[in-house]
């Protein structure tokens, strides 16, 4: 376990006790980054959706999943799986998407790619998350135009949203691409 998570069970177990009868239960994101996350996360009543940090960094990567791309991509397969296997929502968070600050190659054209890929394999909700705009000095502002360009070319922009961290890890903004469909 990882020491901050090792509660995640019991937590949702008073969450789960102290919503009053009748009210419809909210999402609850689990995110993981490894199968026995998912497999706690799956075992928790309460969890409706699982959640995963899929990062663009080959440092962040390994540094908190300790995986290589081919892995962390084989390991969405499994998500995705065992997701719609148990009838539970999957969102993918690509992150590092607006920039990278560990001196590794970065531009829109990888998360692009990221996003073929991610509407290829039919993942449907996808999230652009950034923990390193401010470090990086690329900032959300500069990926304007990359964001509004990537998200009308996923099928379902309605699905997709940003987030943006400042560099504490607090949510700065959370903007939903909520369009209506034409028709």
């Amino acid at each position: 376990h990882v020491k901050q998570m090792a509660d995640s069970e019991e937590v949702m177990a008073r969450l789960n006790a102290s919503l009053p009868a009748g009210l419809e239960r909210p999402e609850i994101i689990g995110i993981v980054v490894n199968e026995k996350g998912l497999e706690r996360a799956l075992a928790t009543p309460g969890v409706t959706t699982i959640g995963y940090p899929y990062s663009i960094s080959a440092y962040f990567r390994r540094a908190n999943a300790n995986m290589t791309r081919d892995q962390s991509r084989l390991l969405v397969d499994k998500l995705k799986k065992d997701t719609a296997a148990v009838n539970r929502g999957l969102v993918i968070y690509i992150s590092m998407a607006f920039g990278n600050p560990y001196d590794e190659p970065w531009g829109p054209e990888i998360v692009a790619d990221t996003l073929e890929w991610l509407k290829d394999i039919r993942v449907r909700t996808v999230s652009l998350a950034d923990g390193a705009a401010r470090r990086c000095g690329t900032g959300c502002f500069a990926s304007r135009e990359f964001e509004s360009s990537s998200i009308t070319r996923y099928p379902d922009p309605r699905t997709a949203d940003r987030r943006y961290y400042s560099s504490r890890g607090f949510p700065l903004c959370q903007a939903a691409a909520a369009r209506k469909p034409q028709g």
